[in-house]
């Protein structure tokens, strides 16, 4: 027996991520690599302020999870790493990173003014709010 292969393609799946939720997807390159078919896998992440990772989840059975309570306006960085068996493998998937935001809000309605002296109209709002992705 020996260690399981990195798995691959780690890819942020759109149909799942929005807000504080996030969802990956990755493939493995031979499930049974090794010797010994992969048991599980390990999500790892960062902030992009940070340098070191840290274990999102420990045990995830299937090439897909789903990730909630994620701040808004912050980026996170994932890889993964299966285990068989033997052991973690030697190395993780490519790393993908991911902004936790939503759809901003809409704006207020607009008020205006109209200049007589000049006959321009001045229109004005509130920005709303960005929802963790600047305007």
């Amino acid at each position: 027996m020996t260690y399981p292969l990195d798995p691959i393609n780690l890819v942020n799946n759109l149909l799942i991520t929005w807000g504080e939720t996030i969802g990956l997807a990755w493939d493995e390159v031979d499930a049974n690599h090794g010797g010994t078919t992969v048991i599980d896998y390990t999500v790892m992440v960062r902030t992009t302020a940070q340098t070191d990772f840290g274990e999102l989840q420990v045990g995830v059975e299937a090439t897909s999870e789903t990730f909630d309570g994620f701040i808004l306006g912050t980026t996170y960085v994932f890889k993964v790493k299966s285990r068989n068996a033997f052991d973690f493998s030697t190395g993780y998937s490519n790393e993908v990173t991911i902004l936790a935001a939503r759809t901003p809000d809409k704006p207020l309605t607009p008020t205006t003014t109209f200049n007589r002296v000049d006959n321009t109209v001045l229109i004005d709002w509130q920005a709303p709010s960005d929802n963790g992705s600047p305007l």
